[in-house]
């Protein structure tokens, strides 16, 4: 492939030579079919030794970034990213700067850890997730496997998860989404967004989720549980108060 045609196209996306946003995205695409290529042109060479095998890979990914990037020196001159966006990907506004202080393989992380950052976290803030991990990666015990917990704080790629009180930390690949799982002391609404109700009672009927709920005006309802509306409100003290009741009954 004739990469400096490609970045060519890449980085003069642009009209009267000024970059578009998505100029970067078309660099990186670009840069990794460099990188690819080199790779696989590294593993079909044959004759690697087991000894040398990771070091020729990793010489063929270098190669290939640095070629790609040593093509984008040329072309990227003839047009200019907004000065903030050159600051936030590489840490500098000057172009000569930029392709004179930094490797392919440097830029190629700066761009990576940009392309990532715009992405948004998976998980906010009140989300209920589901447990898919029991012991995390030094073997720690977390909660069972399966368990629901609301997220109750997000710090980069930790994700802080409670559950009944205790919280375990998690990386997003260890959870899912369970925001439509109902939970005894949920406050919910069926029709009326103005009329709550709280959740007293969850179970399983023939494969369907049925729910009791007490309204606000101290009625009893039952429901099927795809039909309620979680308010975003909790009232854990239900829950505690139905656990302690069922434990004086044992």
């Amino acid at each position: 492939m004739d990469y400096r045609e490609e970045l060519f196209k890449a980085l003069t996306t642009g009209i009267d030579g000024v970059f578009r946003d998505k100029s970067i995205d078309a660099l990186v695409e670009v840069c990794k079919a460099a990188r690819k290529e080199g790779y696989n042109a590294g593993i079909k060479d044959g004759n690697i030794s087991n000894d040398t095998f990771a070091e020729k890979v990793k010489e063929a990914y270098e190669n290939g970034a640095n070629d790609a990037w040593e093509c984008a020196k040329d072309l990227a001159l003839k047009g200019e990213y907004d000065q903030y966006k050159r600051f936030e990907i590489f840490g500098n506004t000057d172009v000569d700067n930029i392709f004179t202080l930094l490797t392919g393989a440097e830029a190629l992380v700066k761009l990576k850890k940009y392309e990532e950052e715009q992405k948004e976290p998976p998980f906010k803030m009140g989300d209920r997730v589901r447990t898919l991990i029991d012991k995390d990666r030094t073997g720690t015990e977390l909660f069972p496997i399966g368990t629901i917990g609301e997220v109750a704080e997000v710090d980069g790629n930790a994700i802080a998860v409670n559950a009944d009180g205790a919280i375990w930390y998690y990386y997003a690949d260890a959870l899912e989404l369970a925001n439509d799982v109902i939970l005894v002391g949920d406050e919910v609404y069926f029709l009326d967004s103005n009329y709550h109700g709280v959740i007293t009672a969850v179970w399983e009927d023939c494969g369907v989720v049925k729910t009791e709920r007490l309204t606000q005006s101290g009625k009893l309802a039952c429901d099927d549980a795809k039909d309620l509306h979680r308010t975003g409100r909790r009232f854990p003290e239900i829950a505690n108060i139905l656990k302690k009741m069922q434990e004086g009954n044992e």
